[in-house]
């Protein structure tokens, strides 16, 4: 089983997948999977991951579900997940070539340690309470605790937050 799962919640985006493909070929450290959880597309999807599928350079697992948003199909992969680790990358977004590598060896660093990612576990007043604990508000980069910036760099275009890299049995507790 590997680490870490990448799970990408879609919707007639066929067009965009490719680029987050490409980021998934291009990683350092192959130790993770890619779960495309397809919202009800009514578009190729399908076709593209399974033409990604049989490049056989990516373990990719596809789920079709009924549309009911991007919540639905994100619990929907968190659901599906069977690693320790997860990942959400949106269908337009990209890794950098070492983004899986660092994730995974921040992760082996601070295993045992909150300030990674015991936060994510907060929800409402608990979360205010953390934040402030950790110097800021939560909702900017600054407000995090002390290392969650280490995971910035993963990503090719966007700015992610430290919930994007997450211990799975936490939001499936939730």
């Amino acid at each position: 089983m590997p680490a870490l799962t990448v799970f990408t919640p879609t919707y007639n985006r066929a067009d965009r997948l490719e680029r987050a493909y490409e980021s998934l070929k291009q990683q350092t450290n192959k130790d993770f999977c890619w779960l495309i959880v397809d919202d009800g597309s009514t578009d190729d999807t399908a076709g593209a991951v399974r033409a990604m599928q049989e490049d056989k350079l990516v373990d990719i697992k596809y789920i079709y579900r009924e549309n009911g948003g991007k919540m639905r199909a994100h619990n929907t992969g968190v659901m599906a997940c069977d690693t320790p680790l997860f990942l959400c990358l949106d269908s337009d977004d990209t890794l950098t070539a070492a983004a899986v590598e660092q994730i995974l060896r921040t992760w082996k660093e601070a295993e045992g340690r909150d300030e990674y990612a015991g936060i994510i576990a907060y929800k409402g007043e608990k979360m205010a309470a953390a934040a402030a604990e950790a110097g800021g508000d939560g909702g900017t980069e600054s407000g995090y605790p002390a290392g969650g910036q280490d995971i910035v760099p993963i990503y090719g275009n966007t700015f992610p937050d430290t919930g994007d890299s997450s211990f799975r049995e936490l939001y499936q507790k939730g």
